[in-house]
C-alpha cells in the first residue's frame, strides 16, 4: 500500500523499530490508540507473549480497527476471550491476503495497486507460514517450555537468564539482558 516506512511500527523488523532511546511501554501505548490500523500478527508462539496480549488488550478495549493474521500454523482457537469473536484472516490463504489488502486500504483510505501487484510478495508470504508451520508448533514449542517467565523476563529451567522476551517470543533467540 502507498504508506511510508515511517508510519509503520513493527519493533521486532529493522527499519520499523522504536527509536533509540524511546521508552518502550510509553511510545507503544500512544500508538496502540492512535493509529488508524493495527494488524496482529498471531503465530504459536507471538500469542505467549505478554506484550503480544497486552497490546491485544489494549486495543480491542480502544474499540479501534484490530485485524488479527494467523500464520505459521496459528488457528482461531489461538484467539481466546474477547478476541476470540473477532474475524481472523490467514496468512494460508491467497484470497485472505487480498482482503486483507483491500481492508486495510479502505481503513487507512489509499487506494491498493492492482491484485496482480502483490502476487509475488503473496506467494511468499504462504510459503513462508506454511514452511514455519510445522517447525512452530513443534520444535520451539518444545524448546519454549524449557523457559519460564519470572520478573517480566525468561529463564531457562536451571535458572540461567535472564533474556529478553520479545527476543525469544518474535524471532526465538535467547537474547541475555543485563
Amino acid at each position: 500500500l502507498p504508506i511510508t516506512s515511517e508510519k509503520i511500527r513493527c519493533t521486532s523488523v529493522d527499519g520499523f523499530r522504536l527509536p533509540a532511546g524511546a521508552s518502550t511501554d510509553q511510545v507503544l501505548r500512544t500508538e496502540i490508540h492512535g493509529t488508524k490500523a493495527f494488524i496482529a500478527l498471531i503465530t504459536p508462539n507471538s500469542i505467549n507473549s505478554t506484550y503480544v496480549l497486552f497490546e491485544l488488550g489494549a486495543r480491542w478495549g480502544a474499540e479501534r480497527p484490530l485485524l488479527p493474521i494467523l500464520a505459521r500454523g496459528a488457528g482461531s482457537e489461538h484467539l481466546r476471550g474477547p478476541l476470540a469473536a473477532i474475524n481472523a484472516l490467514s496468512c494460508d490463504e491467497q484470497p485472505q491476503l487480498l482482503q486483507l489488502i483491500d481492508d486495510l486500504a479502505h481503513i487507512l483510505e489509499v487506494t491498493p495497486e492492482k491484485p496482480a501487484a502483490y502476487s509475488r510478495g503473496i506467494i511468499e508470504v504462504i510459503e513462508e507460514s506454511k514452511n514455519h508451520a510445522q517447525l512452530e508448533n513443534t520444535e520451539v514449542v518444545s524448546e519454549r517450555e524449557t523457559l519460564a517467565l519470572k520478573a517480566d523476563c525468561y529463564f531457562a529451567a536451571d535458572g540461567d537468564g535472564p533474556f529478553c522476551t520479545t527476543c525469544w517470543d518474535v524471532n526465538n533467540q535467547r537474547i541475555r539482558l543485563k
